[in-house]
């Protein structure tokens, strides 16, 4: 049996993300392979509910690095996280007991002597990697189980009713995103707004409702006709599921990404929240949910471009290492 450990961290200050990506993986390999799962780092209590939930193991410590984690012990030690720097990987080149797998992003460090990368940006495939082997590219994307069967009951409709909103788990988003829902509910008559969000927004109305962030805010993918978010991990679930979506992106390197994702017809690029006005949102905001046609090519685009093999193809590739 397999020992497998994940390095990474969910608080209000790492957000979900990182968090996410591993937790899918876990899902999956759980199912796939013989292994014990334990994830390392810092968690909120409600990370900790879903790892106790899901039965896998975790070990406390607010150091990325490895500390208190007995590397013999384990076999394969995944990481992803954006405070790691390039000592950790140093630290880690000459550990020739454990495979070493890293999510990652931007291709910033030097990832020589690491045994794999996983990249599933769009655009990834371009990025010069030195590590001995690497998965790059939509073709191994990291979804959660429950979206495939979500991914196959979405149906297109040219008609929205149903918009599901998420911007992120740190309340980063400014009042601009925050002020979508009122912008929505005022000038579309038979539009409802599902808002994720931890935030107390001053907004009653009877086609809204903030729902509190949980495991499992996907069952919400049910039922949207359309996802306006905020440039996380959200954006290629959209994709994946086939729903079209609008982002107004967080942060800048979060916009880089979602300009790439526009040129591929993924989804709608709303601008980023740093540097647009409510006029220029509210005019794009208006021609996604008007054209049809446009969400119509982003849903039939996504299912071409991310599809259900990628993580039997990413499986694949760790049981290579």
């Amino acid at each position: 049996m397999k020992e497998i450990a994940f390095n990474c961290s969910q608080t209000e200050k790492h957000g979900f993300g990182h968090f996410f990506r591993c937790l899918n993986l876990a899902k999956h390999i759980s199912n796939k392979m013989n292994c014990n799962i334990t994830f390392f780092g810092e968690f909120s209590p409600f990370a900790l509910k879903v790892l106790n939930k899901l039965s896998f193991t975790n070990i406390i410590s607010d150091s990325p690095l490895p500390i208190g984690l007995n590397i013999k012990d384990y076999d394969i030690l995944i990481t992803d996280r954006y405070d790691i720097n390039q000592s950790y990987l140093d630290l880690l080149a000459d550990k020739k007991e454990i495979k070493k797998i890293f999510i990652d992003d931007f291709n910033v460090l030097d990832f020589t002597n690491q045994d794999l990368i996983i990249n599933f940006r769009v655009g990834a495939s371009e990025f010069n990697y030195t590590s001995k082997d690497y998965a790059l590219g939509p073709e191994y994307f990291i979804y959660t189980p429950v979206l495939s069967e979500i991914r196959l009951n979405y149906k297109f409709r040219n008609n929205i009713k149903s918009v599901l909103i998420y911007g992120t788990s740190t309340n980063q988003s400014n009042s601009l995103f925050l002020d979508i829902p009122k912008y929505l509910i005022g000038n579309y008559n038979d539009i409802e707004v599902v808002h994720l969000t931890d935030k107390v927004i001053d907004f009653h109305h009877n086609r809204y409702r903030a729902i509190s962030l949980t495991n499992n805010i996907e069952k919400h993918f049910e039922t949207a006709d359309i996802i306006i978010n905020g440039g996380g991990l959200i954006k290629y679930e959209a994709a994946f599921c086939g729903i079209p979506s609008a982002t107004l992106s967080t942060t800048e390197e979060q916009h880089e990404d979602t300009i790439l994702l526009q040129k591929e017809n993924l989804l709608y690029n709303l601008g980023c929240q740093t540097d647009i006005t409510t006029i220029d949102l509210e005019k794009k905001l208006n021609y996604f949910i008007e054209d049809s046609s446009l969400r119509e090519l982003i849903h039939k685009k996504g299912r071409k471009i991310f599809t259900p093999k990628s993580i039997s193809n990413l499986i694949n590739k760790i049981n290579e290492v």
